[in-house]
């Protein structure tokens, strides 16, 4: 089986990422994508992929989208699947303890919410780093 994931783009060319890659060196990875491309997909993948192949704590899909109710549905269906989420835009207190030690390993924000200054240095903490 191959390590690299081949996506069509709208233009018929083909975008490669190797998550072994992006795993073994701790790559951070950037996706601004259009409507349509399956970005959903590519960062629920891409979480699983890191949850299965690295023993480390620390690693976390960034998902940022001005999109509310658009994130709870998300982060509702993967709770469903058994997969752990959160959506920092509407978290309690206990449940912003667990996104800061690596609990969750898709995590859902507004661009507002990111620009929390909680949010900010729990990804240059020691966990996330």
């Amino acid at each position: 089986m191959s390590n690299t994931l081949r996506f069509p783009s709208s233009n018929a060319r083909k975008k490669n990422w190797n998550y072994r890659e992006i795993v073994e060196e701790r790559k951070d990875v950037f996706f601004n994508l259009p409507t349509g491309f399956g970005k959903s997909l590519l960062y629920q993948e891409q979480s699983l992929v890191f949850h299965l192949t690295s023993q480390e704590p620390g690693h976390i899909v960034v998902v940022v989208s001005p999109l509310i109710s658009l994130m709870e549905d998300q982060v509702s269906n993967l709770k469903e699947l058994g997969l752990k989420a959160a959506n920092i835009s509407s978290l309690k207190d206990g449940e912003c303890t667990r996104v800061e030690r690596s609990e969750y390993s898709l995590v859902y924000g507004s661009t507002e919410a990111w620009l929390n200054e909680r949010w900010r240095i729990m990804l240059t903490n020691s966990v996330y780093s």
